[in-house]
């Protein structure tokens, strides 16, 4: 009797052993539970329903591009070479006996025409001149543009003939000439200036002849 008591209280402690084990074991497995809850499953795809990233690539596919203003340039205008200046011709030189000898026949030439146009004498005046220079001073033309001239105009003068322009414009200008000065273009030219303030005027352009010094152009 005494021996299946205690059998029977053996068995009966070895269930609440396991009993409590188990409960146990339970806890532990919630307070795990609590600490590091279960990740949220994957939710699947609803059919007909675009990702959100594949839809926004999509959207950045669509949109166009922001157009790029392209300003054209204005071509620039290159500027045109200007022209090279040519040297100043040298001037001709002779030596001082020429120059003396020449300047004492001019001074003489440029006496006598003062002489023939103080007297307005047109025929004398004629035969000083060269070919070239009665040539151009009987062009139409030539008469002219010298009849446009501000005194000329002023006095209602134009010019019709090669004494016109003896009569109207070399007896005013030419009457009191005076030889200051010699510019040689070669031994056979030259021209004849005249002083007036700080600077030298063109009286004549000479021409030397076989006899005498002739007014010429050129």
């Amino acid at each position: 009797m005494i021996r299946l008591l205690y059998l029977s209280t053996r068995l009966s402690l070895r269930r609440v052993a396991a009993t409590v084990g188990m409960i146990v074991v339970f806890v532990a497995v919630a307070a795990t539970c609590r600490t590091h809850p279960e990740a949220e499953p994957l939710q699947p795809p609803v059919p007909g329903e675009r990702p959100l990233d594949r839809e926004v690539d999509e959207r950045l596919e669509d949109e166009p591009e922001p157009a790029v203003e392209v300003t054209e340039r204005e071509p620039v205008a290159r500027k045109a070479p200007e022209p090279e200046e040519e040297p100043p011709e040298p001037e001709y030189t002779v030596s001082e006996k020429l120059y003396a000898e020449t300047f004492e026949e001019v001074e003489e030439v440029i006496a006598h025409l003062n002489e023939i146009i103080a007297e307005r004498d047109y025929d004398a005046w004629r035969g000083l001149l060269t070919d070239e220079f009665v040539a151009v001073h009987s062009d139409p033309d030539t008469l002219r543009r010298r009849s446009e001239s501000p005194i000329l105009r002023r006095r209602s003068i134009v010019l019709e003939s090669l004494q016109d322009y003896f009569e109207a414009v070399v007896v005013p200008s030419r009457a009191e000439a005076r030889l200051d000065g010699l510019r040689f273009l070669d031994d056979d030219r030259v021209e004849a200036l005249m002083a007036v303030g700080d600077q030298k005027i063109l009286l004549y352009q000479l021409r030397r002849d076989a006899t005498t010094w002739k007014i010429d152009y050129y």
